[in-house]
């Protein structure tokens, strides 16, 4: 009965020790996957900063050339009239 016993209490410590190995191996993926998922944000904030800047830069220009067209329009109709 004492060998069955100790053989019964040797399967439970080792089906305990798997299942902690296991949960550790879950914790690590876990982080691991959480370190991935903030560095793919961290490079798509980058990104998206990126181009707000360069949207920002073509939307000056456009209204820059927008200014420009309206002012020679002016000094030719000026020209034209004056």
């Amino acid at each position: 009965m004492t060998t069955e016993h100790s053989v019964r209490a040797q399967d439970e410590k080792a089906r305990a020790e798997r299942a902690a190995a296991r949960v550790r191996d879950v914790k690590a993926w876990r982080n691991e996957a959480s370190e991935r998922a903030g560095a793919l944000k961290d490079l798509r904030v980058a990104r998206n900063r990126g181009v707000l800047r360069a949207h920002e830069r073509l939307g000056r220009a456009l209204t820059k050339q927008k200014d420009d067209d309206r002012t020679r329009r002016m000094e030719a109709l000026k020209a034209r009239l004056g």
